[in-house]
């Protein structure tokens, strides 16, 4: 519980459900800095601008486009010290161009040292992926090998093992792994039927 309150930041589905209405984007990180148990590895101010989210600071949330929100909500997450971000269906309720907007944004903060995992049905994020793990009523069915060929001009190639996480930079690749989990399982009832979530 420790690692994970210290460690992973969560994004909801719907963008706005990540907000207090009340407070502006600049107030958002204010709270999450000062709740913050680890310092953060982009300062926020430097996180508003990477995100071209500055001059969007004193705005509250409803003032924001649907990709502003999304973006805002990782600014936040990140300011709270999180290095990895699980993120629900992070493009569901966007435009494309919006979508796109946000799966760059994933892919600079990537490269800046924060692991990204998103949980989603998006074949565009399939296809930007440094690796999926297809689920199945929870459990493992497929599992892709990271594509070198989605990376830019001039970033270094991916090695074609497949121990590459989703959305994880070279960095964090060269230090010890976070944590590893075995035997976890999640179930939920859902009307007569029990969902199993998660089941490995």
């Amino acid at each position: 519980r420790r690692l994970r309150k210290r460690t992973v930041g969560y994004v909801f589905q719907r963008a706005s459900d990540n907000f207090f209405p009340h407070l502006t984007v600049r107030e958002h990180l204010l709270v999450a800095v000062r709740a913050s148990r680890v310092p953060a590895r982009i300062p926020p101010a430097e996180l508003l601008d990477l995100l071209g989210m500055a001059n969007r600071a004193d705005h509250l949330p409803s003032e924001l486009s649907g990709g502003e929100q999304a973006r805002a909500a990782m600014c936040q997450v990140l300011a709270r010290g999180a290095t990895i971000v699980v993120a629900d269906e992070p493009t569901a309720e966007l435009d494309s161009s919006s979508a796109d907007d946000v799966l760059r944004t994933i892919r600079v903060l990537v490269e800046h040292g924060a692991t990204f995992i998103l949980a989603t049905h998006d074949r565009a994020i399939r296809r930007r992926a440094d690796e999926v793990l297809e689920l199945h009523h929870g459990t493992r069915r497929e599992r892709t090998a990271p594509n070198p060929q989605m990376w830019g001009q001039g970033t270094p190639s991916r090695p074609a093992s497949q121990e590459w996480s989703f959305g994880t930079s070279r960095h964090q690749q060269e230090r010890k792994a976070v944590m590893e989990l075995r035997g976890v399982s999640k179930s939920y009832p859902r009307g007569t039927e029990v969902v199993r979530a998660v089941q490995d």
